[in-house]
């Protein structure tokens, strides 16, 4: 009977922690987070150090196997992402592993250790970042994001903030559960768990006390969704029959657009490389392009063509940059638009700012994915090729604001990483705008966890979000993480809507996760100094 509760308490524990969280189900989440993992490390207990390692290392590892789920999409990919998919769960399961036999290992749970442990499983979420291209998904803190009182937590020390609070609510419950006489415990648990609950409540009234009373006008904003599969974007190698050419993508663009533009508004966002042929290829026939555009938007869009001349055209053939300067000059905004752009030092993956009248402004991605956009090892390369990936990615080298409207860009999975994203935060945006293309795994829970850590991002900043995508989720997010509106499914369309402008300082954005960091080293070397003089003792 007792190895049947251990039996029970572990695989319940697997299903509430493989599901807490945003994209696979919410309601799951504040559970996961107060009391996910102390009935495993519970069930746990009295088994011998090496059982321990190797159940831990396969009950985390199933559980990425779940929540990673969306890397066994092979449209794009073919096989070898299962290799991919299975070596970074594995990698995970082995952090968790350590940090279960650390905490089994342990001679008491003491503060000390609670807060040491808890840090230690910091550091381990940390330096993933920082590994390649590093890995940012999944950090077990984000259920507590699933609620929206509990977001709002993010802003003191951001999602690693979250990761060290839901290991250290459930490193109390096992303590509770050792000692389930002990009032003090119980008290001690229920207060560290509702703490990010309350404290959410109280900041959301606060902030929406303070944004009753901002003069600036809310933005009105236009995002479009392309809804084209990566076939259809681009010349895939054995999928040429599904590419979309140039002119035909733009026509469906004009098409979704056309509607909206009387309405005048403040910004125009297209997606991660929008359109093939980039930024400064001169590919279509100038008179074609301006009757297409001409068609769509009304004859006095003429008016506002902009000068045949780099970047735009060539005197014979226009590029892209040709109709978003146009759109920019007819509706008197600020358009951004990801498109890549060849120079002569190489390719870069860049968001383009167009304002009436000026040149466009540039900012180029920094942080580029392995294989696909750049090559970490040159013997990576006869793989790369053989999906048709011949052509790799200058990584961008700094934070930028774009136009007047002050927007921060971050391109696709940039927006992962919570010290790029305060980076941008410091230069003092009005807001943040990601473009991204998440449809190289169709039919997977990929949008919904890139889009989990969008609400994060501009949680932890206080930052209002305004995301465009191909096919991933297209959403204007307000300061709190709060969605404001988005387009449901991944079909064509436009987002079109307000976003408050209220934006604050958070204490993460000043400060950003190394104090927290630092403070996770000192109490992991303070833990182990104690569990040493115990075992001399012993």
């Amino acid at each position: 009977m007792k190895i049947l509760f251990k039996i029970l308490f572990g695989a319940g524990s697997g299903v509430l922690v493989s599901f807490g969280q945003n994209a696979l189900s919410s309601s799951l989440g504040p559970l996961a987070a107060a009391l996910g993992f102390a009935p495993y490390w519970k069930s746990l207990d009295g088994l011998p150090s090496k059982t321990v390692y190797t159940l831990s290392f396969l009950w985390f590892w199933a559980v990425h196997l779940v929540q990673l789920s969306w890397m066994t999409d092979t449209t794009y990919h073919g096989g070898c992402i299962w290799i991919v998919y299975l070596l970074l769960t594995a990698l995970i399961g082995t952090q968790f592993a350590f940090l279960t036999k650390k905490i089994q290992s342990a001679a008491s749970l003491g503060s000390v250790s609670v807060l040491g442990l808890s840090g230690l499983w910091v550091l381990m979420e940390w330096i993933r970042y920082y590994f390649l291209s590093g890995f940012p998904f999944n950090p077990v803190g984000l259920s507590l994001s699933c609620h929206p009182f509990s977001l709002q937590f993010v802003s003191l020390l951001g999602i690693l903030g979250l990761s060290f609070w839901v290991v250290m609510t459930n490193l109390l419950a096992l303590r509770l559960f050792r000692k389930s006489r002990s009032f003090s415990y119980l008290v001690q648990w229920g207060v560290v768990a509702f703490f990010p609950y309350v404290f959410g409540a109280c900041h959301i009234a606060f902030h929406e006390s303070a944004s009753k009373k901002n003069r600036a006008p809310p933005y009105t904003i236009l995002a479009f969704q392309t809804g084209l599969k990566p076939s259809e974007k681009y010349r895939l190698q054995n999928r040429i029959k599904e590419f979309i050419f140039p002119v035909r993508q733009w026509k469906n663009a004009l098409e979704e657009i056309a509607p909206y533009v009387n309405g005048k508004p403040d910004l125009v966002l297209f997606p991660e490389a929008v359109f093939p042929f980039g930024f400064n290829q001169y590919l279509y026939d100038t008179k074609m392009m301006q009757d297409l555009v001409a068609f769509h938007l009304g004859p006095e869009v003429r008016q506002s063509f902009p000068p045949e001349i780099p970047p735009f055209g060539n005197g014979k053939k226009v590029s892209n940059a040709y109709p978003m300067q146009t759109l920019a000059n007819f509706l008197g905004t600020q358009v951004v638009a990801g498109l890549d752009i060849e120079e002569s030092e190489g390719l870069y993956n860049s968001a383009f700012s167009f304002e009436p009248g000026k040149l466009p402004e540039r900012y180029d991605k920094r942080v580029l994915l392995p294989l696909v956009e750049y090559l970490p090892f040159n013997l990576l390369r006869k793989i790369s090729e053989s999906y048709g990936i011949h052509g790799f990615f200058n990584r961008g080298e700094e934070a930028k604001l774009l136009g007047e409207l002050r927007v921060a860009p971050s391109i696709c999975y940039e927006e992962l990483f919570p010290h790029l994203i305060r980076e941008s935060a410091l230069l003092n945006p009005n807001l943040f705008v990601n473009l991204s293309n998440d449809g190289w795994f169709p039919s997977s829970s990929l949008p919904e966890q890139h889009f989990t850590q969008g609400l994060i991002r501009a949680a932890e900043n206080g930052r209002p979000l305004v995301r465009s995508c191909c096919t991933g989720i297209t959403a204007a997010v307000d300061g709190m993480g709060r969605v404001v509106a988005k387009i449901e499914g991944r079909q064509k369309g436009v987002l079109y809507t307000t976003l408050s402008s209220y934006r604050y300082n958070t204490l993460f954005s000043e400060i950003g996760q190394m104090p927290l960091i630092a403070f996770s080293l000192l109490f992991l070397l303070l833990s182990e100094k104690r569990e040493r003089a115990v075992l001399k003792r012993g």
